[in-house]
């Protein structure tokens, strides 16, 4: 190689240098603007979401205070409501147990003039019945005398009998 393409490949390369140079310097300047111009629209958006959030904010403590004085309203109209309500099931309630007390007392009233001629009567079927145990009982004494006599009765012809089998029952064996 000689010295003139050596030199004209040293100027070639310089020259390339020069507009790599340049065109990094370039590059930096747009990464430099683009990062400037980035962080505004960040700034910008922040403001935004600021402004939106405190918007929100409102609109939301807005939206409460509506809430609570409408839960409130209902609140009160459900309170006399249920007043009402309770007033008419008490004087029903009372109405029922007054009218429940006086059937009671019929009812009571009734039940004890049964119950006086109902008792008269058992009185009478319970001396009836005591009269048939009495009977009953003087029946079962009198069987019973009768069984015992019987068993006496058997015991004794065994007694009596037994000796006198046996005897025979010697002689022909």
């Amino acid at each position: 190689m000689s010295m003139a393409d050596l030199s004209s490949r040293v100027r070639f390369v310089e020259h390339r240098t020069d507009i790599n140079e340049r065109q990094i310097e370039q590059a930096r300047e747009e990464y430099r603007e683009g990062r400037t111009q980035i962080r505004g629209e960040i700034s910008e958006l922040r403001v935004e979401l600021y402004s939106f959030s405190a918007d929100l904010r409102a609109e939301m403590k807005e939206l409460r205070s509506e809430l609570k004085g409408e839960m409130d309203a209902l609140r009160s109209e459900m309170k006399g409501e249920m007043g009402s309500l309770r007033s008419e099931l008490k004087g029903e309630m009372d109405a029922l147990r007054s009218e429940m007390k006086g059937e009671m007392d019929a009812l009571r009233s009734e039940l004890k003039g049964e119950m006086g001629t109902f008792s008269s009567e058992m009185k009478d079927e319970l001396r009836a019945m005591r009269m048939e145990i009495r009977e009953m009982g003087s029946e079962l004494r009198l069987m019973q005398r009768w069984m015992t006599g019987l068993a006496f009765g058997a015991v004794a012809a065994i007694s009596v009998l037994l000796p006198v089998v046996w005897h025979i029952a010697e002689r022909f064996v």
